[in-house]
């Protein structure tokens, strides 16, 4: 009987020795757990705010990309020609009154600006003149920056209007020299020209008396 109970003594303790070395681990287990638990709350919250401020985000692109796209497109319908005052190639211009052929000849610095000497090539049969030229110069776009919009890029550049008094005679090429002030070489990147011409000169018919009439 005696050995019976030193045995189950032996027991019991061996339980309570090995519930002793089990439950501190269980615990710090449990704690463990429950961190693990809350930092995955904390990442699940945190994508979900993410989220909603990359959908916000994504609109926003969405609507000034549109806006952008509309308003190049309203570039492109117009009549203007970028010219590089580097090059001599001949670009066709598009006017209010037919088409006419722009070259540029060279390119001068001059006080605070550089002037600009065009050509103007009338391939029509009939006399133009009160031309006006309208340029803008500045950077060149560069979207992939994404630093600033179509739009903000347009209002960067700088225009200017110039009226030339004199004629564009039929078949021959007009010289025209422009100022373009104030700018910096730097600023010069990028030219545009529109041109509009508000006075035709027709020839009048020689033979005109002597026509005979239509039947």
């Amino acid at each position: 009987m005696k050995n019976l109970q030193k045995y189950f003594i032996v027991v019991v303790m061996s339980v309570v020795w090995g519930l002793e070395l089990v439950l501190p681990g269980f615990a710090q287990s449990q704690q463990n757990s429950n961190a693990k638990i809350d930092e995955l709350r904390s990442r699940v919250a945190a994508l979900e705010d993410y989220t909603q401020k990359l959908q916000g985000s994504l609109n926003d692109f969405s609507r000034n990309l549109v806006s952008n796209v509309d308003q190049q497109l309203q570039a492109v319908k117009s009549n203007a020609v970028v010219v590089n005052p580097l090059s001599k190639k001949v670009s066709k211009i598009e006017t209010n009154t037919g088409t006419f052929l722009l070259a540029v000849s060279r390119m001068d610095k001059i006080d605070k600006g550089y002037r600009l000497y065009l050509q103007i090539g009338n391939p029509n049969s009939a006399n133009y003149g009160d031309v006006k030229l309208r340029l803008f110069w500045g950077s060149i776009e560069n979207p992939s920056a994404g630093k600033m919009t179509y739009e903000k890029w347009r209002q960067s550049l700088t225009g200017a209007e110039f009226v030339y008094s004199g004629v564009l005679e039929a078949g021959v090429w007009t010289d025209i020299a422009v100022d373009l002030k104030p700018a910096e070489y730097s600023q010069l990147h990028y030219i545009e020209c529109e041109m509009e011409v508000n006075t035709v000169r027709l020839q009048k018919s020689r033979n005109f008396d002597s026509a005979d009439p239509l039947r």
